[in-house]
């Protein structure tokens, strides 16, 4: 086993909005701040290409940047997908297989999608 490199967000950023980004940089920090308990799940979804505006909200800014209620934020959100970024770009420059598997698969830039079991990470 071997340590993952560290590769920043430029990686992040050509596959991925830096606004979205961002978002997930503070979004448990600003769901933490209000009186909701638990998990970040988005409840409603404003609609988006009506207008190109963002929610100032946080309950707003997690309907805008998901698909569906299932996908939710926690604490420890961020550093799972800074993590597995770093373990799914040091795999291929190694022996070793890496064990990560990415979640936007949406094929939007800027929105999380539902995880199933195995999957661990946002990016």
């Amino acid at each position: 086993m071997i340590t993952p490199k560290e590769f920043g967000r430029d990686p992040v950023l050509t596959l991925h909005d830096a606004r979205f980004v961002e978002f997930l940089r503070v979004a448990w920090d600003e769901w933490s701040k209000t009186e909701y308990e638990g998990e970040g799940i988005p409840t409603y979804w404003p609609a988006r290409r009506m207008t190109q505006r963002i929610p100032t909200f946080i309950e707003g800014k997690m309907g805008h940047y998901s698909l569906s209620s299932e996908t939710s934020i926690n604490s420890g959100t961020w550093e799972a997908s800074v993590a597995s970024k770093d373990v799914a770009l040091t795999g291929p420059n190694c022996s070793s297989k890496a064990m990560s598997r990415p979640c936007s698969r949406s094929g939007l830039p800027d929105t999380m999608r539902p995880l199933t079991c195995t999957e661990a990470t946002v990016f």
